[in-house]
């Protein structure tokens, strides 16, 4: 038997599923306004999560999931541009990241807060002046771009020494 939930996990922070004498509990901790469709598969007793609708896409783990929020050409050097120091305005993160164009980074950053990852401040005042910062489900992600920067230096150091023994 398949059942499908639709709930907006704004407003819900778990919930649960009650089959025969064992509960189950899911926890998301993912703020959004969006509505996640969950497609969950019964069987002898045991649940599976099937699909999961974000955005008009399926995923079909929370890994996919994830990779998607976060993967992108530079939204993982925002994030750790907003984790040395927030909130800060596209200028100060355009310093910071001299290689992107304006567009975008105006892109990702529009992305990563349609996904709540980021928060945008806009200031009533000419001109106009506007800062982003992470959001609280943003900070989470503080270990994982830790993690992610300094296996990219274990990496360097590897392509170094592996350069270095094939010369």
């Amino acid at each position: 038997m398949q059942q499908q939930l639709y709930f907006s996990t704004e407003s819900l922070l778990s919930f649960f599923i009650v089959y025969t004498t064992k509960i189950t509990l899911y926890n998301f901790n993912y703020n959004t306004d969006k509505f996640v469709t969950i497609n969950i598969l019964f069987a002898r007793g045991r649940s599976k999560i099937m699909v999961i609708h974000y955005k008009d896409k399926e995923f079909f783990t929370g890994k996919d999931l994830a990779l998607s929020v976060i993967g992108g050409r530079w939204k993982i050097a925002i994030i750790w541009c907003l984790l040395q120091r927030s909130p800060l305005r596209l200028s100060e993160i355009q310093k910071k990241l001299p290689e992107v164009n304006q567009r975008m980074l105006i892109r990702q950053l529009r992305e990563l807060e349609d996904d709540k990852i980021i928060t945008r401040c806009v200031y009533p005042v000419v001109p106009p002046k506007v800062e982003y910062e992470l959001s609280e489900i943003g900070h989470q992600l503080e270990n994982v771009v830790t993690a992610i920067c300094d296996w990219g230096d274990d990496f360097s150091d590897f392509v170094e020494k592996d350069s270095d023994e094939r010369s």
